[in-house]
């Protein structure tokens, strides 16, 4: 308390021990600092000293100039990716969440923003929460947006799954469907918002409609147990899954078909099998994009010919820019935010966590 109050009257002691806190922290990176105006009836300046911990998740603006970094410590940043400048700080979480989820609202300077306790949208400018997600009486387990960013689907770990428009604060649908745990292994929302894909039980990947929560179709393309990752294509008609033993296949959502697969595992130089994260299509649903640890892959549909790019970093949270060119990542318990081009994966800004 003493020292709080002689950082807000302005002792020198007190700014200098700051600035030697600042200095002296690891290169990790876990605390930072920002000012506020001073308390009721002082208009002295206040330095707050914040934990900021390592980002758990981010996401690039449509238009590529802002990046939003959730973090362990339930802070939540706002970036400039021309200027590298942190153009500012919130905690909209109640308590020291860590952020599990993170997207732009489009059209509104807002974002949604949650944890395991908590969901919901927010306003940057006037910093404070719109609304909040309901119907979860279990902690929140995994968030996943629309490639437009428009819709969002939450998951917790009671078994229930519900569906929102991010845009209005609305539940889309019936609201929510309770799924046994073996099929939430992995899930995905149609960027439509109509249906939902798991992975889990048998057979392996199952189709649910969001506005009555019955099941549509499902087919099995591997064992359950060796899916790694899935994704959708922009218009919803293709599915890509890589499993961990370096398959891949693109399956057509209607029939079950499968429309590619690779022959063999694509190798890396040194002979190691590659395992494809972080699937992605490219707008057009022409390409197919992955990594594998610090190697960017990028597969076309047509020609089935596979490229590969070296990347900055293994990323653990990944999200590529909406009808962009870039994409933005983040290492695990790493404290910078990485933002790369897609198709080289080449380094075109690193927001460190100090301005």
């Amino acid at each position: 308390g003493e020292f709080a109050d002689s950082i807000q009257h302005g002792s020198a002691v007190a700014k200098l021990i700051v600035l030697v806190i600042m200095i002296g922290v690891p290169a990790g990176g876990y605390f930072g600092y920002k000012m506020f105006s001073g308390g009721v009836g002082s208009s002295a300046p206040t330095v707050v000293l914040e934990r900021r911990g390592f980002a758990t998740s981010v996401d690039l603006s449509a238009d590529g100039n802002r990046v939003v970094a959730g973090r362990s410590s339930g802070l939540v940043e706002l970036w400039d990716v021309t200027t590298k400048k942190r153009l500012d700080s919130y905690r909209p979480l109640r308590g020291m969440s860590e952020v599990t989820g993170i997207s732009f609202i489009p059209g509104k300077n807002q974002i949604f923003v949650g944890s395991s306790q908590m969901a919901g949208g927010y306003d940057l400018d006037s910093e404070k929460m719109l609304w909040e997600i309901s119907g979860h009486s279990g902690p929140l387990t995994r968030f996943q947006s629309s490639s437009d960013r428009t819709k969002m689907m939450v998951a917790s770990q009671d078994g229930v799954v519900s569906f929102w428009d991010v845009t209005t604060g609305q539940p889309i649908g019936s609201g929510a469907l309770k799924l046994p745990p073996a099929q939430m292994k992995k899930l995905e929302l149609s960027n439509d918002g109509s249906f939902l894909i798991g992975i889990g039980g048998d057979p392996s990947i199952t189709l649910w409609s969001t506005e009555d929560g019955s099941e549509i179709k499902s087919f099995a393309p591997f064992e359950a147990r060796y899916i790694l990752d899935l994704q959708l294509s922009p218009d919803d008609t293709k599915l890509a899954v890589s499993n961990s033993i370096g398959k891949l296949i693109v399956l057509e959502v209607e029939t079950g078909q499968t429309l590619l697969e690779l022959k063999e595992p694509a190798k890396t130089e040194q002979g190691r099998t590659m395992k494809f994260e972080n699937l992605s299509f490219d707008e057009n649903g022409a390409q197919l994009r992955a990594n594998f640890g610090k190697i960017l892959v990028t597969l076309d549909l047509t020609s089935e010919e596979i490229a590969t790019s070296p990347l900055s970093l293994s990323p653990n949270s990944l999200q590529f820019q909406p009808g962009g060119n870039l994409f933005v990542a983040a290492e695990l318990e790493g404290s910078p935010v990485y933002v790369c081009d897609q198709a080289t994966g080449k380094l075109k800004t690193k927001l460190e966590i100090y301005e």
